[in-house]
This record gives structure tokens, sequence and C-alpha cells, in this order.
């Protein structure tokens, strides 16, 4: 089946399109936690990053922020993983600004997540992979990743991931672009998530 392409002007909107998608389009399963999901496959979300707003709901603003300071002001944790540990291993994240800053036309700067030592744990990284490229002096960003949740869990990956854009952008001397956000599995919860889906559908929340 082609992919399914949304292209939003704000996260709320990004939300609303990929719930909407899902539930029109998508499929009924199960996962690995035995709950009911509805999901589609190849979900492809196009934002520019000086759209990715802070939520007007406190907890959800919350869980983007505290995204956002663990790429941008990293600190060790005890965690499985984090984004912002895997995105620091073997200096990966310092290395790609330098790439580009020396290199703008270079097609090498990937910054792997998801790594070897993950395969067939429980608790691992959705996101797989971020490729930066620069087009038009703007840094914009390609994020892989095999699974998201669109309810609650894309509003934090979508703010946290355009303000780590924003700060390699300062660091980089460049102008700030956009966001694809490719999901091979992109989904939502059924019952868990019925009234928020509901509100989402009926509101825009």
């Amino acid at each position: 089946m082609p992919p399914h392409i949304i292209t939003a002007h704000s996260i709320k909107e990004a939300k609303y399109k990929s719930v909407d998608t899902i539930l029109t389009r998508g499929k009924y399963g199960k996962d690995q936690r035995n709950e009911k999901v509805k999901h589609v496959e190849n979900l492809l979300t196009w934002i520019r990053c000086e759209d990715c707003e802070l939520s007007e709901d406190p907890l959800t603003a919350r869980q983007q922020i505290a995204f956002a300071d663990d790429l941008i002001n990293w600190v060790p944790t005890e965690h499985d993983y984090t984004y912002g540990t895997e995105a620091r291993e073997e200096d990966s994240l310092e290395k790609t600004i330098q790439l580009l800053k020396e290199h703008p036309e270079t097609r090498r700067a990937v910054i792997p997540l998801f790594k070897p030592r993950h395969v067939g744990k429980e608790n691992i990284p959705c996101m797989v992979t971020l490729c930066l490229y620069m087009d038009d002096d703007e840094l914009n960003l390609t994020v892989f990743g095999r699974s998201n949740e669109e309810v609650i869990a894309m509003q934090s990956d979508l703010y946290g991931l355009s303000r780590l854009v924003v700060w390699m952008a300062e660091r980089i001397g460049c102008d700030v672009g956009y966001i694809l956000l490719h999901i091979v599995n992109a989904h939502v919860r059924i019952n868990s998530e019925a009234d928020t889906i509901k509100k989402i559908l009926e509101e825009w929340y």
C-alpha cells in the first residue's frame, strides 16, 4: 500500500490528521501488550520546525519540554535508553554538528538511535535514525521510526525534535527548516485512549 502523507502547520493539526488517517484507513490488531490498536503502515508527517508549538495542555507541555530537554541538555540516567543518550554515543551529535559546519552539502549527517544492544529487549527506542541535511541554508531533519503512538507520544516527538533542530542550527550558523517524520507503524490504542481520540476528532484537542 502507498504511504500516507500528511502536511501540517501545527502539531495539533498533525495529531488530528494522523489520528483521523488511522481511524479511517487503518487496520485493527493487538500489540505485544495485548492491547487493541488500530494502525497504518508508513505514515509520513511533514511540518516546519517553526510550526511545532508547545501544547496548551499543561501535562502534555511538560512532557514536550522534558523530551526536548533530554535531547539538548542531556544528563546521564539509569533508564534503559533515552534519545539524548543514544544521540551522544561515541560523540555522534557533536560530530554531526561539525560535519554539517564543514560540509553543508553532506549526505552523511546520520545519527543512529536504535543500536544492536536494543534488539530483543522489551523497552527499546521507537525512533531509529535521525538524518540531517541542508537545503537553501536551512537545516532539515528526516526521522525514521519503527513505531509511534499518535495520540500522545507524537506531540512530544515533534516538539522535542524541532527544538533539537533549532539548537543544532544555532550551533551550525544556518536557518531552520522542516521535519519529515516517517513512521513504519503509526497506531492508536482503541480502548485506553477512546475518550482522548473522540476529543481530538471533535475539538482538534
